[in-house]
C-alpha cells in the first residue's frame, strides 16, 4: 500500500469505526427499551436474544492455535493481549455469525494467515489494522475494532472540532452547515464553500486515495475529511476554500467543543447529541436528531413534541448525518406514526432466532403527513426507521440514498483495551428486503448542489415541505416498485 493510501485508510477507518458502533444494538436494546417502544416479538425468549448482545469476557486463544508456551512467553504483555484479542474476535464470529458459510474453511484460512501477523505486530496500531483486515473480509458493516484511545477516560485532551458539516458534491467537499456559535460560523464560513485544504492536507488527493483504498465504503471519503476537523480544543487549523463566485478564501480556526451535549453509553466512545424541534410556517413541524442514544431523555422529549405538534398537518423528521444508535429507539419513535394494530418495522435474524422490531400504536398517534430526510451519512437505526416507515406506507422519504450500513450489533471490551463491534444478525425491513448494502432509496431523490447552498437553500427540506403542504389530501405514500 502506498504511503498516501495508507494515510487515507488511517483517516477513514477511525471515523468509520466511530460511526459503525452507532448501529449498535439489536436484541438487547430492543428488549431493554420495550417499555419505551411498545413491545418486541421474537421466535425465541427475550433472554436468549439479550444474551447475544451482552458483552462477555474475552477468552484465551482457541484450542489448536499452534502457539507454544515458549513462544507466548517471549511476547511482551501488550503483544500477548493483542494476540488474545485477535483470538477472541475470530472465535466470537466463528461462534455467532448468522451465516455459517461465511465462517467455514475461508475463515479458518484467514486465522492461519493473519494470526502470525498480530503476533509480529510492532505496536497496537499495527495489530489493530490486522484485526480490522480480518473483519473486513466479511464484507459487512458493523464489524470493527475501536481504539481504546477513543474512550472518554483515555483521551489525551478535550476533543474539539471546527464547527462545520460537509458533504461530497460533484467530487468536491462542500460546507453544508456552519454550527451556530462554533469556530467556522464565527470566522464567516458559509454553506456552499468548496473546501480545498484543511491544515496540511489537500482535500482532492485525500478523496482519491480513500476511494482507492476503500472503494466499497461510500461514506468513507467524506468521513475522512470530517475527521480532519477533529482535534483538541484550542488547536488551530487553517482552512482554504473557494467561496461565492469561486473567490479564494483562507480562514484560521481554533477548535472548540463540538455542537450538542456529550453522552456516554456502554462501551461506546463519548458522543455528541443534538435534538431540535420547532414549529414551521403553514402549520408544519420539524424535528432533527443527530444520533440515537440517551433513549430515556430523547424519547421523553419526542413524546412531548408529538403532543405539542399533534394538530399540525405534517412533520419533517430530519435524520441526515445521523449514523444510528440504539435500535430500540426506532420503535419508540416509529410507534407515534402507526394506528389500529401492531406493525413490524423490520426483523433481525441471528443464527438461532428471529427478533421483530415492532411498532405499537400510541393512544393518540400522530395523524399528519410524515416526511423523513436522509443522506449518505444516515446509517443503521436511521435506515431502519426511515426504511421501515417507508415500507409501511407511512412516510415519504426525501434526500439521497443511504449507505446501506444497517445491521444490529454489540460492542465488547478486548484484552488489549480496544472495543470490538460485531453484528448480531441480518436485518430485513418491513417490505421484505435487506437494507445492508442497499440502503434506503428516497421516494423523491433531491440532489444537493453547491449553488443551492450558496443561495441559502435546503432543497431536501423544501421538497418535503412542498409535499406536506400540497392540497392532495394524501397522508400515506407507497412507491410503485
Amino acid at each position: 500500500m502506498t504511503r498516501p493510501a495508507a494515510r487515507a485508510r488511517r483517516l477513514a477507518q477511525p471515523a468509520l469505526a466511530a460511526l459503525g458502533v452507532l448501529g449498535m444494538v439489536g436484541g438487547l436494546a430492543a428488549a431493554a427499551l420495550a417499555g419505551c417502544a411498545g413491545a418486541t416479538s421474537a421466535t425465541s425468549s427475550s433472554a436468549s436474544a439479550s444474551s447475544s448482545a451482552t458483552a462477555s469476557p474475552a477468552g484465551a486463544a482457541p484450542a489448536g492455535s499452534g502457539s507454544t508456551a515458549a513462544a507466548a512467553a517471549s511476547l511482551t504483555p501488550q503483544a500477548r493481549a493483542n494476540l488474545a484479542s485477535f483470538d477472541h474476535v475470530w472465535q466470537t464470529i466463528k461462534d455467532k455469525h448468522w451465516d455459517r458459510a461465511q465462517v467455514g474453511a475461508s475463515w479458518e484460512r484467514a486465522r492461519r494467515e493473519l494470526r502470525p501477523r498480530v503476533a509480529a505486530a510492532r505496536g497496537e496500531p499495527e495489530a489493530r489494522a490486522v484485526m480490522n483486515e480480518l473483519l473486513g473480509r466479511l464484507g459487512l458493516s458493523h464489524f470493527g475494532i475501536i481504539p481504546a484511545a477513543a474512550d472518554t477516560d483515555a483521551r489525551p485532551c478535550e476533543p474539539g472540532d471546527l464547527g462545520l458539516d460537509a458533504r461530497l458534491i460533484d467530487d468536491g467537499v462542500v460546507v453544508t452547515r456552519a454550527h451556530a456559535g462554533g469556530p467556522a460560523a464565527a470566522a464567516g464560513v458559509q454553506p456552499g464553500w468548496l473546501i480545498e485544504r484543511i491544515g496540511d492536507t489537500e482535500i482532492a488527493p485525500l478523496i482519491a486515495d480513500v476511494r482507492q483504498s476503500l472503494p466499497a465504503q461510500r461514506a468513507a471519503p467524506i468521513e475522512a475529511v470530517l475527521r480532519l476537523s477533529s482535534g483538541c480544543i484550542g488547536e488551530r487549523a487553517r482552512l482554504r476554500a473557494r467561496g461565492r463566485g469561486d473567490r479564494p478564501v483562507t480562514v484560521e480556526l481554533a477548535r472548540a467543543a463540538p455542537a450538542g451535549r456529550e453522552v456516554v453509553f456502554g462501551n461506546l466512545p463519548a458522543l455528541r447529541l443534538s435534538y431540535r424541534a420547532r414549529r414551521l410556517p403553514r402549520n408544519t413541524a420539524y424535528v432533527s436528531l443527530s444520533v440515537f442514544i440517551d433513549a430515556e431523555v430523547v424519547l421523553a422529549d419526542f413524546a412531548r413534541d408529538m403532543d405539542r405538534f399533534a394538530a399540525t398537518r405534517g412533520l419533517v423528521l430530519d435524520l441526515r448525518g445521523n449514523p444510528g444508535g440504539i435500535a430500540g429507539m426506532a420503535m419508540g419513535m416509529g410507534s407515534w406514526f402507526v394506528r389500529d394494530h401492531i406493525h413490524v418495522l423490520g426483523t433481525m435474524k441471528t443464527r438461532d432466532a428471529a427478533l421483530n422490531l415492532i411498532l405499537t400504536p400510541r393512544p393518540r398517534p400522530y395523524a399528519g403527513k410524515l416526511a423523513i430526510l436522509v443522506d449518505e451519512l444516515s446509517m443503521s437505526t436511521s435506515e431502519m426507521l426511515a426504511g421501515g416507515l417507508q415500507d409501511l406506507g407511512r412516510a415519504r422519504v426525501f434526500g439521497s440514498r443511504t449507505p446501506g450500513a444497517a445491521l444490529p450489533s454489540a460492542i465488547e471490551r478486548l484484552p488489549n483495551g480496544d472495543g470490538f463491534q460485531y453484528a448480531l444478525g441480518s436485518y430485513v425491513s418491513a417490505g421484505g428486503k435487506p437494507l445492508e448494502g442497499h440502503g434506503v432509496v428516497p421516494d423523491q431523490e433531491v440532489p444537493l448542489t453547491r449553488a443551492a447552498l450558496l443561495a441559502g437553500k435546503d432543497p431536501a427540506l423544501e421538497a418535503a415541505l412542498a409535499w406536506i403542504r400540497a392540497d392532495d389530501g394524501a397522508r400515506t405514500t407507497r412507491r410503485d416498485r
